[in-house]
């Protein structure tokens, strides 16, 4: 399903962190570190689930621009990568997709965004990103 307006994709992160039961895997490019760190509630939805005991990963390209924020994630989540040239962002956890469609727009919320429960959808996505993961 596509998701419009800001809102309702900030809303989708935050529910698939609380859904999660075991683990949040997350491929964003450059821009997102700033807005996982800086926007109050997907910071707060990753510390509420490191909190819950949720295994979260994070795979971001890590620029100049974006230092000061990973290394303020890095302290969050359970383990984080480096990948050159990201294009594109999405989170999948055991039962969710969420990918947010915004590439390259600083400080910008996606306005839109795909949500998928279907297990084939979320096994195809964990499949994308443990093969970036393993790069």
């Amino acid at each position: 399903m596509i998701l419009k307006g800001t809102q309702n994709v900030i809303d989708a992160e935050v529910q698939s962190f609380s859904k999660a039961q075991t683990r949040v895997d997350t491929y964003m490019n450059y821009t997102r570190p700033p807005l996982a760190i800086g926007l109050d509630p997907i910071r707060k939805a990753f510390l509420h689930s490191k909190d819950r005991g949720i295994y979260l990963r994070y795979i971001t390209e890590i620029t100049k621009e974006n230092l000061s924020c990973c290394k303020e994630l890095i302290k969050i989540v359970d383990q984080m990568r480096h990948l050159d040239a990201i294009k594109g962002n999405f989170m999948v956890s055991e039962s969710e997709y969420v990918g947010p469609l915004i590439l390259f727009e600083h400080g910008k919320i996606a306005p839109q965004a795909v949500y998928s429960n279907i297990s084939e959808v979320v096994e195809q996505q964990q499949y994308l990103f443990d093969n970036f993961w393993n790069q």
